[in-house]
Formats: C-alpha cells, sequence, structure tokens
C-alpha cells in the first residue's frame, strides 16, 4: 500500500490540473485534439511514454483488491493500454480516435472524472496521513 500511497501522492494533484484544464479550456483542448487528429504522428512522444509509464505503476502496484487503490491499478494497466493501441492501431484508427475529443459532452466527461479520480486520490494519499 505505500507504494500506491506513494503513486497517488504524485497523481493525484496531476488529475486534478487535468481536469481543471479540460473543464475550463476545453476549446483549447478541442483545437488540439483536432490537430493530432490530423497528424497523429505529433503523439510519437506520448506513444513511448504512455507505456513505459504504465508498466512503472504496474511493476510498483498491481493489486486487483476493490478499495480506493485499485484506481491506481487500472491507471497503470489503462496508460500501458494506451500505449500499446498507439503502436499497434493503424494511423486511420488513431485518427478516429482523437476525433472523439471533439465531442464537448465526453470532455466534460474526462474533465469531471479526473476531478473525482484526483481528489479521491488526494483525500487518501495526501489529506488523510497529515490529519493522524
Amino acid at each position: 500500500m505505500e507504494n500506491a500511497m506513494a503513486i497517488a501522492y504524485v497523481m493525484a494533484p496531476l488529475y486534478l490540473i487535468m481536469g481543471l484544464s479540460f473543464l475550463f479550456y476545453m476549446k483549447t483542448w478541442q483545437k488540439i485534439m483536432a490537430k493530432w487528429s490530423k497528424d497523429h504522428y505529433q503523439l510519437i512522444p506520448l506513444m513511448f511514454l504512455y507505456p513505459i509509464i504504465g508498466m512503472l505503476i504496474i511493476g510498483m502496484y498491481n493489486v486487483w483488491e476493490l478499495n480506493v487503490w485499485i484506481l491506481i491499478t487500472i491507471t497503470g494497466w489503462g496508460m500501458l493500454l494506451k500505449g500499446a493501441m498507439f503502436f499497434l492501431l493503424p494511423g486511420h484508427a488513431l485518427k478516429k480516435w482523437m476525433e472523439m475529443g471533439k465531442c464537448p459532452t465526453l470532455m466534460y466527461l474526462a474533465g469531471i472524472l479526473s476531478l473525482v479520480m484526483g481528489g479521491v486520490l488526494g483525500y487518501y494519499a495526501i489529506y488523510l496521513p497529515m490529519m493522524a
């Protein structure tokens, strides 16, 4: 559990910042996603980072117990799978996938989900240990 708390300590603020960014700057993110859907080769640095970070998270914490820390495991596996999809999907499929980012409803949903995950992880990894 110490590894999960350490990962959550880093991820919670990132999720919160990302969620706020999606909600406050949705139009900007839609433009970025539209640009990425036209030229997915700009994502090559991310293509390499996602599976590496996913494997690091999975290597540090890969526990499938039904508690708050499962968010860490799911995030690690999600990053690994997303990284694999970057490499394994053909270009036209990646472009279609990126076009989903143009949908305002999905952008709001992603922002809210990021805020919730950041809040939950922050509460358990940052706030509760400070109160103990």
